[in-house]
């Protein structure tokens, strides 16, 4: 009988190794497919440079990923989504920082019968300008909504405040700016789009994977446009009072570095303890003990050209210079660490890696970020393996460079 009074032993975390999934060149295209798979759903993922980073005017990436599949040459809107749903299907498009990706899912069933619909979209795509009124009237009204929530402004203004308004990853779309974005301008920018990549989760046949090739193959792809934008940051605090608010949306940001660092499993790994999962040194005190918020984290977000690190909570209006403060001497007291409380972040940390490909499409998912990031196949696993053989004196030295309190600029909304 199992003794549930007594708890497993204690044992490290494995490491996985890299899980890389069969490739096929196609002209300058790769295509990937992940056909490790047991239920009968398929994704096909085209991934173009064609994010904010590359845009020419802001919005014209977003407006192009709302619009890829409105309507083409050959089909409406309309006939574009009963033809996905008859045969149980869907098509959507995203824009990125860094990349625009066209998605289709499917089943194995009825791949052949959706791949022309998705040839179609990529080749014949037409932007209707009706459609294109809609999807402007659409992100109107969401940004209204979006204004009155100060988590969303201090979002806003943390991007602006550390790379600049006129840097891709800092600018933002505003409602005089949308008439510059034309029919015109998302159809040239979407035909000057670099080239792109291919992924696929899932078992297609060898005449589907023929099919896509033969398609790859007939067209012809620009190369990516080069394009260069150095940060601009802004004055260190940012404070706008909102008098109709009752929370204050706080962050503490400032630029970091990308996973090509040698120091990025060091830096990971102290955000990990600082407030990268609920047992944090933020959660335990701003949450726990204070009683200030409901939830804190601290996050690394890195672009392709550049990277982001940040603490982020919402606090009662009369807490705001409280947890602020409290923020700030947490980051102080990263300057002592215990061999108990690094060895809990570095398991749950591993641990949380282990569950990053816990299904065929989450493996894929974290191929696509080396490949599409320039980190190599083996990134992962050599990630895990620096994380388990960093010392206490690496890790305060670590925090001793990249978690100094005043480094981080702060943006109190609300």
């Amino acid at each position: 009988m199992l003794d549930r009074n007594t708890p497993p032993p204690f044992r490290e975390a494995d490491i996985i190794g890299a899980l890389v999934p069969k490739e096929k060149r196609v002209n300058d295209i790769s295509l990937y497919w992940w056909d490790q798979v047991e239920q009968p759903a398929v994704r096909i993922e085209i991934v173009w440079p064609a994010g904010r980073w590359f845009e020419p005017k802001p919005g014209v990436s977003h407006f192009l990923a709302a619009l890829l599949d409105k309507g083409t040459r050959n089909r409406s809107a309309i006939e574009i989504a009963e033809k996905l749903e008859f045969h149980g299907s869907s098509l959507e498009a995203q824009s990125g920082y860094d990349y625009l990706t066209l998605t289709l899912l499917s089943i194995e069933s009825q791949v052949t019968n959706v791949l022309p619909v998705l040839f179609d979209v990529i080749t014949e795509s037409c932007f209707p300008g009706d459609e294109l009124r809609i999807a402007k009237n659409i992100y109107l009204q969401n940004l209204q909504v979006n204004r009155q929530k100060n988590s969303f402004l201090a979002s806003v203004a943390m991007r602006e405040n550390l790379f600049g308004t006129h840097h891709p990853y800092g600018s933002k779309l505003e409602e005089a700016e949308m008439e510059e974005i034309s029919v015109d301008l998302l159809s040239k920018f979407f035909q000057q789009a670099g080239c792109p990549v291919v992924f696929v989760t899932g078992r297609l046949s060898p005449k589907e994977i023929e099919l896509l090739s033969d398609f790859f193959r007939s067209q012809t792809w620009r190369e990516t446009p080069p394009r260069t934008c150095d940060p601009l940051s802004g004055p260190p605090k940012i404070c706008i009072d909102r008098k109709d608010s009752l929370q204050t949306a706080l962050r503490l940001a400032k630029l970091s570095i990308n996973r090509q660092h040698p120091d990025y499993a060091a830096v990971v790994l102290m955000n990990h303890i600082l407030g990268g999962y609920f047992g944090s040194r933020l959660m335990r005190n701003i949450r726990e003990e204070k009683g200030l918020t409901y939830g804190i984290y601290s996050s690394i977000n890195p672009f392709l050209h550049g990277s982001l690190q940040f603490i982020a909570a919402d606090v009662n209006r009369q807490n705001r210079d409280l947890a602020i403060d409290e923020i700030r001497r947490e980051l102080r007291s990263l300057n002592t660490l215990h061999e108990d409380e690094l060895m809990l972040a570095r398991n749950h940390f591993l641990g949380s890696l282990q569950l990053e490909v816990a299904n065929p499409f989450s493996i894929m998912d974290r191929f696509k970020t080396t490949r599409l990031m320039g980190l190599g196949p083996n990134f992962y696993e050599q990630m895990a393996v620096d994380i388990k053989s960093l010392s206490l004196d690496r890790l305060l030295e670590t925090a001793g460079i990249y978690f100094t309190p005043h480094d981080f600029n702060e943006i109190a909304i609300g």
